[in-house]
């Protein structure tokens, strides 16, 4: 995998998890409604590590620009790929905040379902984020990966 796409993918994972525990805690008629800033704090929590599991190996899960220009300012990442890796991340970024919408507002938990649409919404929300996780998982702690691409001291 490419650490362009990894990077991609990773934001993307990151603000999915991240925003979809946020819009599920505050929409109305979702089941999660009211479950207050722990819920929040939680799932932006277990977002961050499941895209940092998921990409960590192949991009060194910057996940964010901030965390790009820190690591290159520091001279432990290249400024050669600065711009890429923001660019990668901006798409991630609208990848994932659209699939939040797309799953939470247009699939009308925001405005009120009936039980078929609250069920394929509640489904879709619920597995797709894990089932990507395994599947990158999958892919980056695979037996025939040997070393990581990215030094170990850029993931942190």
């Amino acid at each position: 995998m490419n650490s362009y796409l990894a990077e991609c993918i990773g934001t993307a994972l990151l603000i999915l998890l991240g925003n979809g525990v946020v819009a599920t805690v505050v929409l109305n008629k979702s089941k999660g409604q009211n479950g207050g800033w722990i819920v929040i704090a939680l799932g932006w929590g277990l977002a961050v590590a499941f895209a940092v599991y998921a990409v960590g190996r192949v991009s060194g899960a910057h996940i964010n620009p901030a965390g790009t220009v820190a690591l290159a300012s520091i001279g432990a990442f290249p400024f050669s790929q600065v711009l890429g890796y923001i660019v990668a991340q901006m798409i991630g970024a609208m990848i994932g905040a659209v699939l939040v919408f797309d799953v939470l507002a247009i699939g009308k938990i925001a405005f009120g379902a009936t039980g078929n649409e609250a069920a394929w919404t509640t489904a879709v929300s619920t597995y797709f984020g894990p089932l990507l996780v395994g599947m990158l998982g999958f892919q980056c702690w695979h037996p025939s990966s040997a070393e990581s691409p990215v030094p170990s001291s850029s993931i942190f």
